[in-house]
This record gives structure tokens, sequence and C-alpha cells, in this order.
């Protein structure tokens, strides 16, 4: 007999949008992590669902404490986003790719 086996995948940097486009802070500027995250509570709660709806995916927290409170105000009314809305975000918030398996890994 095969026993089944399930595989998890842990996801890591859910509320990304990108790289820091500057290498410095502006004045006054606090980063809690070498990228920068989404802000906006709509798109964390459609990022966080989106994993959450996943059930061979688990969630990691952001070490961008700040929007926190964001990611577990989502997981407590998770409803899968539509692709539409997630294409939205990536192109209202220019979401990029953190890592491009390249330049970017050199680093």
């Amino acid at each position: 007999l095969c026993a089944e086996r399930n595989v998890a995948v842990q996801t890591i940097k859910s509320i990304a949008r990108r790289r820091w486009t500057t290498a410095e802070p502006a004045p006054g500027e606090q980063r809690q992590s070498w990228y920068e995250p989404l802000t906006d509570p709509g798109a964390i709660a459609r990022a966080t669902a989106y994993v959450l709806e996943r059930p061979q995916l688990f969630i990691d927290s952001s070490s961008a404490l700040d929007q926190f409170p964001h990611v577990l105000a989502a997981a407590e009314t998770v409803h899968a986003p539509a692709d539409s809305e997630l294409a939205d975000d990536v192109a209202s918030y220019d979401i990029t790719a953190l890592f491009d398996g390249g330049e970017l890994e050199r680093i």
C-alpha cells in the first residue's frame, strides 16, 4: 500500500509589492523589510486570500510588521479574489517579481 503524501508550499513575501526603487529610505521613511510591501488593505486582503484559498499553500507573516494587522484581518474574512482583481492590483500597484533568477539573485 502506498501512503498518501501531502506537500505544502511555504509562501513568503505574499504582500510584497516589489524591491525598493531607491537604495536609501526617504527622510522620515522607515523600512522594516528589504522589499517594499503592499500597504493598501484591500490589496493585502486579496494577496492573503489568494494564498489561504489554496490548501496546499501556507503563509508566513511579513517582516513589514506595520502591515501585519491587515494580513490578520484578511485571514478572518477570506474570500477568493478573481483573477481580474489580482491583475488589477499588479497593474495599479506596479507589482514586480522580487526574484528573477538572474541579476537580482546575484545581489
